[in-house]
């Protein structure tokens, strides 16, 4: 691993902050007649930058907050379904949890490294 799989680490766990926004978010007006389940769209376009060109080009992809045009409105208009609140925020704490530790193993190892440990 080297300093640009740190960076791609931060950006992949500020995304996952920023998913937890829009669950909030949603959550938040579960019960508002009308409103629209949001989602964050960003592995499509982080996986695509990523491969075609690096690093660099993966940290410059923002994501985007999005109308969940597949959920499904109730009889109110709202289209946000708890459940899959729910399940969406426990995957991305998933992720968030595993690319934190990713990186404190990373920065343990670095830091060992500028002490001439092991």
């Amino acid at each position: 691993m080297n300093g640009d799989n740190l960076e791609l680490m931060n950006h992949i766990l500020t995304a996952s902050a920023r998913r937890h926004e829009v669950i909030a978010g949603n959550l938040a007006n579960l019960n508002v007649p009308g409103f629209q389940a949001r989602r964050f769209d960003f592995e499509e376009s982080f996986r695509a930058a990523l491969s075609e060109g690096g690093a660099e080009a993966a940290t410059n992809v923002q994501g985007e907050v999005v109308v969940d045009k597949t959920a499904k409105a109730k009889s109110d208009g709202n289209s946000v379904h708890l459940e899959r609140e729910l399940e969406t925020m426990q995957k991305n704490q998933l992720v968030y949890g595993l690319f934190t530790n990713l990186m404190q193993q990373k920065i343990g190892t670095l830091r060992r490294a500028i002490k001439g440990t092991s």
